[in-house]
């Protein structure tokens, strides 16, 4: 299911992703590579997939995360999702970060994150969700189908 969201991203220009996984998961990471390995975003290393597992810490319980929202905070206290763990030039280029099954996404450029649930399987073009995100000055914008959006009578 992951490949829904991934290539929803790569369509609507994404080159750097990052998986993000809420449990040590050996079938997502060979999965991931197989599928969306680097050579599909050029020869020029501005593109990448990366699969970052989560981690028990003390900080967090000895645990591990609970849920797509405590994945995401995980990783970034643990400051694996910042621009500066690559040598990579960040200006036009859009940064991913993305999960599996029961786990998290998130999409980002220009400083803005969305956030995804990647088990959900939809058709959606990013760069006019950021378009609108931006121009309405929100700090938070949640995209989402109502019932009579997907047809549905409930």
């Amino acid at each position: 299911v992951i490949d829904f969201p991934m290539t929803n991203l790569i369509n609507s220009g994404a080159r750097q992703m990052y998986v993000l996984t809420q449990y040590n998961s050996h079938s997502l990471v060979s999965h991931v590579s197989r599928a969306f390995p680097a050579e599909m975003f050029g020869n020029n290393y501005e593109g990448f997939v990366e699969v970052l597992p989560t981690s028990q810490s003390r900080e967090h319980g000895e645990t591990w995360s609970v849920g797509s929202a405590d994945c995401v905070l995980r990783h970034l206290t643990a400051g694996s999702l910042t621009k500066q763990r690559f040598d990579v030039e960040w200006e036009d280029e859009c940064l991913a970060e993305l999960g599996s099954l029961q786990e998290c996404s998130a999409y980002a450029a220009d400083g803005v994150t969305i956030v995804l649930a990647a088990e959900q399987l939809y058709e959606m073009d990013f760069n006019q969700f950021l378009e609108q995100h931006l121009a309405s000055g929100a700090d938070v914008t949640i995209g989402m189908h109502t019932d009579a959006d997907a047809g549905s009578a409930t």
